[in-house]
């Protein structure tokens, strides 16, 4: 592909070029952030500064109390799996197979 003019005729040319839009909006520094907002984004993100949810706290609050061990939970010997034998197993897999 070589450059070629878009047109022939310089009239044309031009009100084309004067139908073109300025792009200086999209350059305004105002629309970008300064290098220091950005590192400091890039490092929350990657975890490179300790966050403020994340940090050690300050005081150890005395009001609570240490864990006691606890006593351990009864389990209800009500509940009980019932227990099926092969037998009904093979028996239900054959209906399978001959349906």
């Amino acid at each position: 592909v070589t450059a070629a003019p878009l047109f022939d005729d310089d009239s044309k040319l031009e009100n084309v070029y004067t139908q073109t839009h300025s792009l200086q909006e999209f350059l305004d520094p105002k629309n970008f952030k300064s290098y220091d907002e950005l590192k400091t984004r890039l490092d929350v993100v990657l975890g490179n500064t300790p966050s403020p949810a994340m940090s050690a706290p300050t005081s150890v609050d005395s009001s609570e109390v240490p864990f006691d061990g606890g006593t351990p939970m009864e389990t209800s010997s009500s509940y009980r799996e019932e227990e099926v034998s092969d037998d009904e197993n093979l028996d239900y897999f054959k209906k399978l197979a001959e349906a």
